[in-house]
């Protein structure tokens, strides 16, 4: 049945509902159940049931879809012992101990938030925790080192091929790919997806910018200014944390650095030979054999390797009990039910939209009203637009990546730009949105205002959205990553140098002007 325009109804009211609600769960599900209304004669009654009976229970049926769940779980016991097991604490530690100058202590607080690469959350209140002393000591703006926590979390996550991000863009991926019957391993689109990823690449290279030159601009270069006259914070703010928090330490359970590194080593040196060995190396060549593999499985594999290591290095060592090692399993379980739920609200409302029509609806309007090359960058900036009113990064991949993929595929539009601008967009929000959870945390492990966080940061957001989108139009006109990324890099330097003198071109005349008042 043609359905028209009412296909695109599910993903226009969860929108639309996550403009409004700000709660992703609630908008999916109402989607879905619209659509499924109106597949069924806009009966409400068989809305509600054929909404669980045929696209939410089908969704966890599949084999891949459980496969992903069962991932996630795995990534959060992986997470939850790394957050407790005092690992990482004695890392950063060690890091600190090195800092001898204002350069340097930003460098590193950069190195150490792309160290700790599996966990947003976890990074973002380890940087600021961790780091905060050592930045009041060297003058530099508790609004700097939030926005260096805050760029290095999930940017890092989307980035790193071993998060707890992974089976999360991995299940949306796949879940579109079977829909149309594409067989590219999701794990390698999903590999081949990083080099087109503009905005998250800018955000994590413009924080080493900045800390190796120093060119701040706008409110963040006043911020530091203030700072540099022992004021790292703004007088009458309000730190978004306690006396408690601010004053407490972090107690590293041991000063073995192996803690850390070595479940993470083994997780990520299993991955290849599992895919291989999955895949039918040697009968297969190399390339066919990582193709043929089943990514999801192979990687809850290597996951579970991880776990198997951080689990028994804790009992071996004392560091846990085993009771308490059972409760942190349990707790990193629950730890990712959120995920479990937007997953799958995601591949519900996704079949949902192909069952109806939505792409054949929409290829004939775009066709040749919009040039192909413009659309990832269209994409961006409507995730970037959801994602900043809603906050969230997971609810504008779950409705954006089931478009973005069928569109490429059936406009003949690159699909790694595509899915890296959907993937960009929500990362948008997720960055820099006053009610993303990311930002909050990184106002809080600062023990910076929160206004003053959010007000330092968005314009270093929204100038790597503006040289990101460039980036998005160049990379689907030449095909090239890597020639983006060299250029859209040379935009930022250059764009950096130009703001910091605007802005200081900006003080001198304000300056000119109290003075010439106060002579009046």
């Amino acid at each position: 049945m043609d359905y028209g325009f009412l296909a695109l109804l599910p993903p226009i009211v969860a929108i639309i509902l996550a403009f409004l609600t700000k709660d992703v769960v609630i908008s999916l599900t109402a989607g879905i159940f619209l659509g499924t209304t109106v597949v069924y004669g806009w009966n409400p009654f068989l809305g509600i049931i054929k909404s669980v009976s045929d696209y939410i229970v089908p969704s966890m049926a599949s084999e891949w879809n459980a496969a992903i769940l069962f991932q996630a779980a795995l990534f959060g016991i992986l997470i939850t012992f790394l957050q407790n097991n005092g690992g990482a604490v004695a890392l950063g530690y060690s890091m600190t101990k090195k800092m001898k100058t204002k350069k340097s202590t930003q460098v590193a607080a950069w190195c150490f938030g792309i160290l700790i690469f599996f966990s947003d959350y976890f990074n973002t209140l380890m940087v600021g925790g961790l780091f905060r002393p050592i930045t009041d000591e060297k003058r530099i703006s508790r609004e700097k080192l939030a926005y260096i926590s805050d760029s290095t979390a999930s940017a890092v996550c989307l980035l790193v091929p071993f998060s707890a991000w992974l089976a999360y863009v991995m299940g949306l991926i796949g879940n579109s790919y079977m829909e149309l019957g594409i067989t590219e391993s999701p794990y390698v689109a999903y590999l081949k997806t990083i080099p087109y990823n503009s905005y998250a690449i800018l955000v994590v290279v413009m924080v080493l910018a900045i800390a190796i030159t120093g060119k701040d601009f706008g409110p963040m270069l006043k911020a530091e200014r203030r700072a540099d006259k022992g004021d790292v914070l703004r007088p009458g703010s309000k730190p978004l944390s306690s006396k408690e928090l601010t004053d407490a330490k972090f107690e590293a359970r041991t000063t073995d650095l192996s803690s850390f590194w070595l479940p993470i080593v083994v997780m990520m040196g299993s991955i290849l030979p599992i895919l291989l060995w999955d895949g039918g190396y040697p009968e297969k060549d190399f390339v066919d054999a990582i193709g043929s593999a089943s990514g999801a499985v192979c990687l809850a594999w290597s996951v579970l390797l991880g776990v198997i290591v951080v689990v028994v290095q804790s009992l071996v060592k004392k560091t846990f009990t085993f009771s308490e090692a059972m409760e942190l399993i349990m707790d990193g379980v629950k730890g990712m039910s959120m995920t479990y739920v937007i997953l799958i609200l995601a591949w519900s409302i996704g079949s949902l939209t192909k069952g109806m029509g939505a792409a054949e609806y929409l290829v004939p309007i775009i066709k040749g009203n919009i040039p192909v090359m413009f659309l990832p960058a269209l994409v961006f900036i409507t995730g970037a637009l959801i994602s900043f009113s809603t906050g969230t990064s997971y609810g504008t991949f779950a409705i954006l990546v089931p478009i973005a993929i069928p569109l490429a595929a059936k406009l003949g539009a690159p699909m790694y730009p595509m899915i890296a601008a959907a993937f960009s967009g929500g990362l948008f929000g997720d960055h820099c949105s006053p009610i993303s959870d990311t930002t909050v945390m990184s106002s809080t492990g600062a023990a910076c205002d929160h206004i003053d966080h959010v007000k330092t940061q968005l314009p270093y957001a929204l100038l790597c959205a503006a040289v990101a989108t460039v980036g998005f139009i160049v990379s689907a006109a030449i095909g090239s990553g890597i020639i983006t990324n060299i250029i859209v890099i040379a935009l930022l330097i250059i764009a950096l140098f130009v703001m910091n003198k605007a802005t200081d071109k900006e003080e001198v005349k304000s300056k000119a002007k109290v003075v010439k008042n106060s002579i009046n």
